[in-house]
């Protein structure tokens, strides 16, 4: 028979007759031998007889060995065919390192999840025994790449920026040759519509708000075919906002100072401002403070320019109240000269020293 190997093809004599017989197809194979009984010691031969052996296949796996990868955290499936007819299949799996679920064992096709926990692709071994009309073939190995999910190694907690300024950010993968995708959704108090775009992002952001606002985007990471999603939290602070404020002083009380005063109602302190004709560093807020330009004899205006807070924030324009005013009210400290003046005026609350001097006193 052409299609198997091992059989006898030249005249043998004794008995037993023993072949090793291989069927290189994937049905059965038939060898018809002829044996001539002979008498021993005569040598009478007998009539020829035929004897038909049947040869079934060693049965493989006529499906695919290397399947097509998977995702991480996908069902794997896999539907084992042999071109033996009435093949039935075995299969095991070993747990091993970088795959979730512990080893496992069944029969017929595949179907499970599969979840890679590391950052590169893991190769899956599934063992295969295919047994057709008693006789098992060679174990099999169906191998399948499991790709991982890819996640943001960049922070998911950048530094928080200043409102008005530009948020910049430059995402990484775990995977290599990821490709990104983020969006952002409009939200309350921030100033900008919500947005998308691929890569990096790179745009102003301004809060409308008293207090920090945080701003959410959405990335998309993709590798191999495969995606995974993450969520960056970026933190914008508010400019210092406030009421810029000046006092009322006694023009003759000589211990009444022209006094300002920075309320603030956004930003975080101490302030450092800058107004015209001077400035005034690590200002606590709600916190009088004495001018040093002078003590101002007449009412004076102080216009804010610029209000930094501690965490470098700024504002210099569009303050509640950016123009404070040093009221000065009385008239001219009292000095008195023997004989002048006349008469004279103070404030309310101040005391007034005299000195008169007699003369011709008998």
């Amino acid at each position: 028979n052409s299609n198997t190997t091992g059989e006898s093809t030249t005249n043998q004599s004794g008995s037993p007759l023993t072949n090793t017989i291989t069927n290189n197809t994937t049905v059965q194979q038939v060898l018809v031998y002829t044996v001539t009984p002979t008498s021993n010691p005569e040598g009478c031969a007998g009539s020829p007889q035929t004897v038909s052996v049947t040869v079934d296949p060693l049965p493989v796996l006529s499906s695919t060995l290397t399947p097509a990868a998977i995702c991480s955290a996908t069902t794997f499936t896999y539907s084992a065919t042999s071109a033996t007819p009435g093949a039935t299949f075995a299969w095991s799996r070993s747990s091993q390192g970088g795959i979730a679920e512990v080893g496992t064992s069944g029969v017929g096709n595949v179907s499970e999840v599969l979840t890679n926990t590391t950052s590169s692709a893991v190769n899956v071994t599934y063992f295969y025994i295919t047994t057709a009309s008693g006789c098992s073939g060679a174990s099999q190995n169906v191998v399948v790449s499991v790709n991982p999910t890819p996640h943001l190694s960049s922070t998911l907690t950048p530094s928080p920026i200043c409102s008005a300024t530009n948020f910049a950010y430059t995402p990484t993968s775990t995977v290599g040759g990821s490709s990104f995708s983020w969006s952002r959704a409009s939200q309350a108090d921030i100033v900008e519509s919500g947005t998308s775009g691929n890569g990096n992002v790179s745009e102003t952001l301004t809060n409308t708000a008293a207090t920090d606002v945080t701003v959410s985007y959405e990335y998309t990471i993709t590798a191999n075919g495969c995606s995974g999603m993450d969520i960056i939290y970026a933190d914008v602070r508010p400019n210092p906002q406030g009421d810029f404020i000046g006092n009322t002083r006694c023009g003759p009380d000589i211990t009444s100072f022209g006094k300002l005063t920075w309320i603030s109602t956004a930003g975080t302190g101490n302030f450092d401002l800058e107004y015209l004709p001077d400035s005034k560093t690590n200002v606590v807020n709600g916190v009088s403070y004495t001018i040093t330009a002078g003590t101002p004899t007449v009412d004076s205006t102080y216009t804010l320019t610029k209000v930094t807070d501690s965490y470098g924030c700024i504002r210099t324009s569009g303050f509640t109240t950016g123009t404070a005013t040093i009221t000065v009210t009385g008239g001219a400290p009292i000095v008195p000269t023997p004989g002048t003046p006349a008469f004279a005026t103070t404030c309310s609350g101040v005391t007034a020293s005299f000195h008169s001097q007699a003369t011709n006193v008998n």
